[in-house]
């Protein structure tokens, strides 16, 4: 399992980074049902890439 996820991330990340789905309908509709952080510890455990752990970032709040 391990060979698989180091053989094929970086592929995964780039498809779910750039396809339209993930940009257009998922990501957006997942941190609306998250909303507001603030003052709160948020934990990006087995989500991939870390997309969202960066978004939070990118927002100041991680």
């Amino acid at each position: 399992m391990g060979d698989m996820y180091t053989k094929y991330a970086v592929k995964y990340a780039d498809a779910i980074e750039n396809n339209a789905y993930n940009g257009l309908y998922e990501r957006p509709s997942t941190l609306a049902l998250v909303g507001d952080v603030d003052n709160k510890e948020v934990l990006d455990l087995g989500c991939g890439p870390g997309i969202y752990a960066q978004h939070f970032v990118d927002q100041g709040r991680g």
